[in-house]
């Protein structure tokens, strides 16, 4: 390939690079006793969660459509009693030091992200999100 062909095609591909369209994402901290964000209000629609634990153990996060404030899910038995169409998504096994990806679809509404290994919802790993 000539020099001039390669430094051609380099340059289209680094163009289309910073032209593709950027999915609407949302960055999630847990840590041993909290879950924070970067944002407490997002758009509806499809979304990707960022989700990166922070803490000294495994974690997870669920996203939970309620109108029930984050502190008030009912709670027996070390973990949050949700039921499953109040799940809206799920990403398990979160281990120290990770960052995983979790896709999902959010319609307008109020949500609740939580951690609901035992005793971690209570510990205060919790946090309210706005989809408009």
């Amino acid at each position: 390939m000539r020099p001039q062909t390669a430094l051609a095609l380099a340059v289209a591909v680094a163009i289309g690079a910073a032209c593709a369209p950027i999915e609407p994402g949302l960055s999630v901290e847990l840590t041993d006793h909290s879950i924070a964000s970067d944002r407490a209000v997002v758009p509806a629609g499809h979304m990707v969660l960022a989700i990166h634990n922070g803490g000294t153990g495994g974690h997870e996060l669920e996203v939970i459509r309620t109108d029930a404030a984050p502190d008030r899910l009912a709670y027996d038995t070390g973990l949050a009693q949700v039921t499953a169409r109040g799940v809206v998504a799920e990403r398990e096994n979160i281990a120290a030091g990770a960052t995983k990806r979790l896709s999902v679809d959010l319609e307008p509404g109020r949500y609740v992200l939580i951690c609901n290994l035992p005793g971690h919802y209570a510990a205060g790993m919790r946090l309210a999100l706005e989809v408009r």
